[in-house]
């Protein structure tokens, strides 16, 4: 179904303009909101893939349109370029906040270069033992045993 975008984006942008009562602009946005919402939708998950993301930036891309609405000028472009513009910006600033998160098996795969406790205590008990031998020599034998 083909909604014209333009004369709802007008009769809201009329309703700012004028001064007209909270309720009645409130009214156009909703009614604006559901003309739109179902392509808002469809752009916001083809960029973000995601469902309850792209809900999430719809909802914040209304409370913008709503906040900002004095901004729009019809003389820069069309009330539908506006608002996609405002929905793109979102998707991408969600996107590029999103950070990458390793699986927790992968973290178990990770090498650890040092060696485990076991190793070194044996390592440990194997230089007391040599110690306690070399302390065992004489001098000339411990000499030799050293080189």
């Amino acid at each position: 179904m083909n909604y014209d975008f333009d004369v709802i984006a007008r009769s809201w942008e009329y309703l700012f303009k004028e001064g007209m009562s909270f309720t009645l602009t409130l009214t156009a946005l909703s009614m604006l909101g559901g003309v739109v919402l179902g392509t808002a939708l469809a752009l916001a998950f083809r960029t973000l893939n995601d469902r309850a993301g792209a809900e999430d930036v719809c909802q914040q891309a209304f409370t913008r349109l709503w906040t900002h609405g004095p901004r729009f000028d019809p003389a820069r472009g069309s009330a539908e370029a506006w608002f996609r513009r405002i929905l793109v910006n979102l998707c991408l600033d969600r996107r590029r906040a999103i950070r990458p998160v390793q699986p927790l098996d992968a973290a178990a795969e990770l090498a650890d270069h040092r060696p485990d406790p076991e190793a070194a205590a044996i390592r440990a008990d194997g230089h007391a033992r040599l110690e306690m031998a070399m302390a065992r020599l004489n001098p000339r034998q411990r000499l030799k045993a050293r080189l």
